[in-house]
Order: structure tokens, then sequence, then C-alpha cells
């Protein structure tokens, strides 16, 4: 569980002025859960789907998504970003249980930031370890390169998703552009979230009901997080209207 707010005061401020109306990670899951109820998806006739960054500390979204879906399939990439592709997202839809007729699937996908007990953006200390490291580590690495002035845009085959994960940001900015952190964070939800709806763009709606949803995962001190909503895109023919957005 997250640690009481007024522990860390500094962290609170920065959430609530950044990132205004982030909500506790299980409260974000259980909104959700509650939320989609009245559509239909339920635990036993949903899949969950998680595409969050593959950094250690992201482990416990995953974690409550399968407490709150079951058994959950994983999306997981540097940065968030939906590195698996078409046929990645359509293999992980296929295994979506048929009841009542429909298949239904519930796909979070969100990049992450850290914000300390002291209110730095993007300072996360890990267990074992005495200094700061960043989240996301990926994301800054290409703020670091920006800031250098040398961007290599050849394709690395030994290190392929940092380089998707480079492509696909500086396909959002413009020339000279030197974003922070939290600016590039914002940047990589907005991506994901194109590309997201792009992706399920072939899932067939005569089959499948599904829900996808984005955001910012933060994490907090002691272990604590939370979530910055972003959209809820519902879709399939047994949506009203068929396609609908909701609010947490």
């Amino acid at each position: 569980m997250p640690t009481l707010p007024n522990a860390f005061p500094l962290f609170r401020q920065a959430l609530d002025t950044r990132l205004p109306g982030s909500l506790p990670l299980d409260d974000y899951l259980q909104q959700g859960a509650v939320r989609l109820a009245d559509y239909g998806f339920e635990d036993a006739n949903t899949l969950g789907m998680v595409a969050v960054c593959r950094d250690e500390i992201a482990s416990a979204f995953v974690t409550g998504v399968t407490r709150h879906w079951g058994k959950t399939f994983g999306c997981r990439s540097l940065g968030g970003f939906l590195l698996l592709g078409r046929s990645g997202i359509l293999t992980g839809v296929s295994h979506a249980p048929l009841v009542g007729g429909r298949r239904r699937f519930v796909f979070f996908a969100l990049p992450h930031i850290a914000i300390s007990g002291q209110g730095e953006i993007g300072a996360v200390y890990r267990e074992g370890l005495h200094e700061a490291s960043h989240a996301c580590g990926s994301l800054a690495a290409v703020l670091k390169e920006l800031a250098s002035g040398r961007i290599d845009p050849r394709t690395d085959f030994d290190d392929l998703e940092q380089c998707c994960v480079r492509q696909k940001l500086l396909s959002g900015l413009r020339y000279g552009e030197q974003p922070d952190l939290l600016a590039t964070t914002r940047l990589a939800c907005q991506i994901i979230r194109e590309d997201g709806e792009r992706l399920l763009g072939g899932v067939d709606p005569t089959v499948y009901d599904y829900a996808f949803m984005t955001g910012i995962l933060v994490h907090g001190p002691d272990d604590g997080d939370w979530v910055y909503p972003q959209s809820c895109l519902l879709a399939g023919d047994g949506i009203p209207g068929g396609r609908q957005s909701i609010e947490l």
C-alpha cells in the first residue's frame, strides 16, 4: 500500500502540481473494475493485458492487474511502448476467453516516472542501491542524447528496443526541442495511446469487446505507486454505440 501522503509532503506537492488527479494504484484499478463491470467486464470473462516498462519497479502494476483481472498477458517493453507490434497484440487478444458469445480484454498501456520523497522528478531509490537512479531510464537516455547534440538514427539490432524508443520520441519532437523528463513522459503516453488505438483497430468488433486504458504510472517513496489517468476507450459491438470513452 502507498505510504500516507502526509508523511512525504514534498512528494505530495510535486504529485498534485505536476500530475494532478493521480490516484493510488489500488484505487485506480478498483475504480476501473467497477466502471467496466457496468459494460459486462468481469474477472471470470476478461483477459488482462499490460504494457508497462520492463523496469522491476513497474512489476507492482502487473501484480495489481492480475489481482483484479486474473491471468494477464504481458506486453512489457522499454518505456512501456507497444513494441510487440500488431502480431504480438493479436496473439494476446486471441487468448481472451469466450463467454456468452463475446470475448473481452482490458489493455493497460502506461509509461512511468518516479517522484522521490523530496519531490525530485524522475528520481527513484531502488532496493539495495544508495544513490538515486532514473525512472524511466530509457526515456532519460534519449534526453541525454538530445542534450549532447549527438543522435544516432541507425538501427542497432543489439539494442533494438532502445532504438525504437528513440525513434518514437523523435517523431513527436520539433527540431531542436529539448523537453524535460516529465514532458517526455507525457509525450510517450500520447504516442502509446495513438499506437494502441491504431493497433487495436485490427481487432474484430463482432467478436471482441475491449477497454484500452492509458495514463502514467508514478512511483513514489516507500514503494508507493500512483496512476495519472488519461483515457479509457471501450470498443466492440457489445458496447453501446460500438465505441465509448469513459473517465475514472
